[in-house]
């Protein structure tokens, strides 16, 4: 075997192509590449890898099939155990490479440490899928762009019937994404597919036509933060029988459909459909473990819904609100800690290594002590590049930046998470809530977080909160009709290849602006105009309400700042037609006749980048693309 390493990569694939494994060509140390603000020391790990990879990949030329890595920091470095982290580390490898690698580190087993019965049976089960899957990684496709702290990234693989497909969120929020169901992630043409996820949950995913996806249709999906998601692609059988919306077995009987085994998010209500084989004819009768579930036939669905027992566990803070006092951001948020997440926490107090099991490692490293309430703040200093944040970089930049704040009315201390030892690096800041969180009860958090900004607040996450699944479901009233909504903020799988109509001396054009601006404005939607000539509707995105609520002029205001704020809208007219932003001599103006001059003088046509166009009255400056038109991203919301 020749194994290609680190700096032979570069050479290219003309090595690649005589070794039997190419290492990806940049190292991936927690210090290494990109600052992703991982709470997990073998998240950020994770994330360097499929970022390695795809650097690799992309700027190397190296084939998927070829390429080796390996999964969890180094243990020579750090001889800890991040426990919670594996199955994240495992599927994120196999994201991005056919072959596994190997494993940088194990429990220190003699120092106290323990490797799970669970984990292990999850590496064991996911090894020997991907071992089954091999030819697959031969075909390859890349979704939404190259893994950063900002968005998800995905990878499709097919073997020409089929296709697997990975989402990967590294963020600390959710994320809609859409996915195209055609020959772009390697899928013949002619049928109609199934969804199936395979992890976090194992179900069929309901599509809008009755259930399945046509082709040249999209799979719109939310990507849950801290999560790779995996799923399956496969053409429908419309003779086989389905249970769509939630995990379980189906069986079709005389009586009608039974369905077993159900299990779902604790706490979640869910749409449960049943797709019964196209020759059927009988009862549409559905049983529950054996009792009737109400049922509504809508097309060739039969709906139902359920509600799985138990407490619904988020560790998405996503109840805050953002305002300015100065120039001081401040962030009011509150969360709900059901009782039961006490004993979450406790089943998960796990021994770790003696070396670091002591209060300074704990105050060091928030990813110490699984067991513990741990409430992480993605935010990064003002005025840090925070793929800098190590060594002394990181002395400079807490002498200046002491964020505060009250849980529940009373101070608490907030510390610097750093992964790793001696190089550490510094990766958000993290509160130790184990003796003051108010479980049974709703939680009140203030932050004062300085003179941070929007693109720098990424979000607050209680990482130790594991998601309980639960096998005790209780039947809802049926839904009358399949519940599809348009999520037209979903991220598009991939740049679209600008178009531009021109017709008789008129164009047509589909226009995306990023606004970026210095210091903190507003602005409405009809401050967005055309002169002689016509527009669609505007959608911004990118606007969070939170926001700035408190400051706001008006109702339905966007806040504008160094956070890009993007403006979708198709214009119709001649050269001379002209888009506005606001009004008077401050206002942004623009002909789409320059938009097009600009463009085309750039001498690529896949490239949508045009011009920019100042917004003096804003202190704003947009970034003008051209993009193209795009259909309906529309979903099945499984959650009732």
């Amino acid at each position: 075997m020749l194994r290609g390493q680190v700096g032979w990569m570069w050479f290219g694939p003309w090595l690649a192509e005589t070794m039997s494994l190419a290492h990806n060509s940049a190292d991936h140390g927690c210090s290494n590449l990109r600052n992703f603000l991982d709470f997990h020391v073998d998240y950020q790990f994770a994330n360097n890898i499929r970022a390695s990879n795809w650097f690799t990949n992309n700027c190397k030329m190296h084939p998927r099939h070829k390429m080796n890595s390996n999964s969890i920091h180094n243990g020579s470095q750090f001889r800890a155990w991040d426990y919670g982290a594996f199955p994240y580390a495992v599927l994120s490898q196999m994201a991005t490479s056919q072959v596994f690698g190997m494993l940088h580190d194990l429990p220190d087993e003699q120092n106290g440490e323990v490797w799970r019965e669970e984990d292990v049976a999850f590496f064991s089960k996911w090894i020997e899928w991907q071992k089954a899957h091999v030819d697959y990684y031969l075909r390859e496709t890349e979704l939404f762009g190259e893994p950063r702290p900002t968005g998800v990234d995905g990878y499709a693989y097919g073997n020409g019937q089929d296709s697997i497909l990975f989402l990967c969120n590294p963020t600390y929020r959710t994320h809609w994404v859409e996915t195209p169901i055609d020959s772009r992630i390697h899928l013949p043409r002619g049928s109609a597919y199934t969804v199936r996820e395979l992890y976090p949950e194992e179900r069929y995913r309901v599509g809008p036509n009755d259930g399945v996806f046509d082709y040249g249709s999209s799979f719109v999906a939310a990507v849950p933060p801290q999560t790779v998601m995996v799923f399956e692609v496969k053409p429908d059988d419309p003779d086989q029988a389905l249970l769509l919306g939630v995990q379980g077995r189906l069986e079709t009987t005389d009586a009608g459909f039974a369905i077993a085994a159900a299990a779902g998010p604790a706490g979640s209500s869910r749409l449960a459909a049943v797709r019964p084989p196209a020759k059927r004819k009988g009862p549409e009768r559905i049983l529950l473990d054996g009792q009737p579930l109400p049922a509504a036939r809508s097309g060739k669905l039969l709906l139902g819904g359920v509600r799985f027992e138990g407490d619904r566990i988020e560790p998405e803070v996503s109840d805050w609100k953002a305002a300015r006092e100065g120039d001081r951001l401040k962030i009011e948020a509150r969360f709900n800690v059901p009782q039961s997440a006490k004993e979450i926490l406790q089943s998960q107090a796990l021994p770790i290594a003696a070396k670091y099991d002591t209060e300074e490692y704990r105050n060091r490293a928030a990813w110490l002590g699984w067991g513990r309430f741990i409430i992480y703040i993605a935010a990064v200093p003002p005025d840090m590049k925070s793929a800098a944040l190590i060594g002394d970089q990181i002395k400079a930049a807490e002498e200046y930046f002491a964020p505060k704040a009250r849980l529940n009315g009373e101070p608490i201390e907030v510390r610097s998470n750093y992964l790793g030892d001696g190089r550490a690096r510094w990766a958000g800041m993290f509160i130790d809530a184990t003796d003051r969180i108010a479980y049974g009860k709703s939680n009140a958090l203030e932050l004062d977080l300085g003179a941070t900004s929007e693109a720098r607040f990424f979000g607050l996450y209680l990482p130790n909160l594991t998601p309980q699944t639960s096998r005790k479901a209780a039947a809802l009233p049926a839904p009358p009709r399949l519940p599809v909504a348009e999520i037209p903020d979903a991220a598009d799988p991939y740049i679209a290849t600008p178009v531009v109509a021109e017709r008789g001396g008129r164009l047509e054009l589909y226009l995306r602006l990023s606004l970026t601006a210095q210091g903190e404005s507003w602005m409405q939607a009809s401050e967005i105009a055309v002169h002689e000539g016509e527009m669609s509707d505007p959608l911004i995105l990118g606007a969070d309400a939170r926001w700035g609520a408190g400051d706001a002029p008006q109702a339905g205001a966007v806040a504008l700042n160094d956070k890009p704020k993007q403006i979708l809208l198709r214009v119709e007219g001649t050269a001379q037609t002209r888009i506005q932003l606001g009004d008077g001599e401050g206002a942004c103006s623009i002909a789409l006749g320059d938009i097009v001059a600009e463009w085309k003088a750039r001498g690529d046509r896949f490239d949508p980048f045009a011009t920019v166009a100042p917004w003096p009255e804003k202190s704003a400056i947009a970034r003008i693309e051209l993009a193209a038109p795009s259909g309906r991203k529309l979903t099945v919301m499984e959650d009732l």
